[in-house]
């Protein structure tokens, strides 16, 4: 039917009800909810017709398709959801395309919370990835069309060598827009393809205006950082703000088919055509969340990072923005709406955040961070945002004094409302710390295991007290487990615990 087919794991094909923080679920052990569940309350499928081919897809892979379908015709190119495949691939498949956010359960929260958690389990993305595998890898066997893969999450195949297990012909790593015309060119002509491709688009009018829907109504607004922070492979890119008009087209094609949300793919709002020294464009940004959110049939706008010094630094350009998104909030708790973003806390020290992170605090001084994350969580309460705060454990060279700095800022934060999200450092290909060792919980020592535990009860006593108490009956019960489980580490795990238990009149 087509002779170039494009899909993914079943987990790329859901917008997981709108929800993006529930995705990160994606992330925690497979074996402790039965996957017919999942598959109904956590991911549930993404809209398709009969042919399989889906109403909304991965933002990403829609522009590889629109690309291709530029090239090759749209007659010859689709977009299939991964259990169709069976159906669709034949003797004229000449080439799959796909998509892969984290194969094999490495990135960040993948890492922390499937091994946390634990049950000797796989995390849930992973286990799609192998059963959506083992499915392609006997449709290849039967018709021998070529692989090519890529994805935020493609640089896990190549650095865990499972390459050639899985039958992918070529990764590619990195962005796609300006090789990949070329790249299925050779596929279709049956040319020999490159193993490993590494590119990044330096020409931005090469990236596509998507012609069909994605999930989440996902529409990109800058590209890149420029920030330099080591651990992360998008700093590393010089910041692009794509133009007004491309955006709001994106805006429309969503609009249009039946998306009700439009998140703002970014790695900093305020980054959007920002002023010299990564200063706030605030009537630039108040002019493009005003047009976006005025658009017909949008019900919310969503806002995927933001930044502290931004805010901190100008104030006001957070309180012309706020008001509109507030209106178009996806959130709610305990029926009050609130705003929300990632935003990067990573550490409360000063000496690591100057080593690995000196430019994060851009337009301010690094030297000021613990004070720079504290007072922008405040401005950002007062302006109706409660945002998640990422904090990396272990990062390379990282002492016990460097981790005590960091539980102080956790205990500074205890008044606000902040989700806390301690994340085990994980080196990325691309990144200035990429050839970094992973961190596994066997190396972390108590002090860590403390950070862990004062976040996620800070998190609880902020944004769901009503479980506090349930949850108290059963940790007794839970404890144990790590011992048995978690071995040497669970009983650090303890110890790091038993101070903070003692501080909540529980006894140890």
């Amino acid at each position: 039917m087509y002779e170039i087919v494009l899909s993914g794991p079943l987990t790329e094909f859901s917008d997981y009800n709108l929800n993006a923080f529930i995705a990160f679920a994606a992330g925690f052990p497979s074996k402790i909810i039965p996957r017919r569940l999942l598959r109904r309350h956590l991911y549930p499928p993404t809209e398709y017709d009969e042919r399989g081919v889906v109403k909304f897809a991965p933002y990403g892979l829609r522009k590889i398709e629109t690309i291709l379908q530029d090239e090759f015709g749209e007659d010859k190119v689709a977009t299939i959801f991964p259990e169709k495949l069976p159906e669709v691939i034949n003797e004229k498949t000449k080439v799959v395309g796909l998509t892969l956010h984290d194969p094999l359960g490495l990135a960040y929260v993948s890492t922390t919370y499937s091994s946390l958690v634990g049950f000797g389990s796989v995390p849930i993305t992973a286990m799609e990835t192998k059963i959506f595998f083992d499915m392609l890898k006997k449709l290849k066997k039967r018709y021998g069309f070529k692989v090519i893969a890529g994805g935020v999450g493609a640089w896990q195949i190549a650095d865990m060598n499972l390459q050639d297990e899985m039958m992918i012909d070529t990764i590619v790593i990195g962005d796609g827009e300006e090789i990949a015309a070329d790249l299925f060119k050779k596929a279709l002509k049956g040319e020999k393809l490159p193993r490993v491709v590494k590119a990044i688009t330096k020409d931005m009018d090469k990236v596509p205006t998507i012609r069909r829907p994605v999930l989440y109504g996902a529409v990109e607004i800058t590209r890149g950082c420029g920030k330099g922070c080591a651990f992360c492979a998008a700093t590393m890119r010089k910041r692009y703000s794509f133009p007004m008009d491309k955006i709001m087209k994106e805006v429309e094609i969503n609009a249009r088919n039946g998306t009700k949300m439009i998140m703002l793919v970014t790695e900093d709002i305020f980054l959007y055509q920002s002023l010299p020294g990564f200063k706030p464009n605030r009537e630039a940004l108040e002019k493009l969340i005003k047009r976006i959110a005025s658009t017909p049939g949008i019900e919310y706008v969503q806002v995927t990072h933001s930044s502290w010094p931004a805010v901190v630094y100008d104030p006001k350009a957070l309180e012309v923005i706020s008001p509109i998104l507030y209106e178009k909030t996806f959130w709610e708790i305990r029926g009050k709406r609130y705003i929300g973003a990632i935003i990067g806390i990573e550490s409360g020290s000063v000496r690591l955040m100057t080593k690995y992170m000196r430019g994060k605090a851009k337009p301010l001084s690094i030297e000021k961070w613990p004070e720079i994350v504290v007072e922008g969580v405040g401005i950002y309460n007062d302006n109706q945002w409660y945002p998640g705060g990422t904090i990396i454990l272990g990062m390379p060279g990282e002492t016990e004094d460097d981790a005590l700095r960091t539980l102080e800022l956790v205990d500074d934060l205890k008044d606000y409302m902040v989700v806390l999200i301690p994340l085990l450092f994980v080196p990325i290909t691309g990144a200035l710390l990429q050839n970094a060792s992973r961190v596994s919980l066997k190396n972390l020592g108590e002090v860590y295991w403390e950070i862990i535990w004062k976040c996620w009860r800070h998190n609880m006593v902020k944004f769901a007290p009503e479980y506090e108490r349930k949850v108290r009956a059963v940790v007794p019960f839970v404890l144990p487990y790590y011992l048995y489980y978690h071995g040497r580490y669970g009983v650090r795990a303890l110890l790091g615990l038993s101070g903070l238990l003692k501080e909540n009149g529980w006894k140890t």
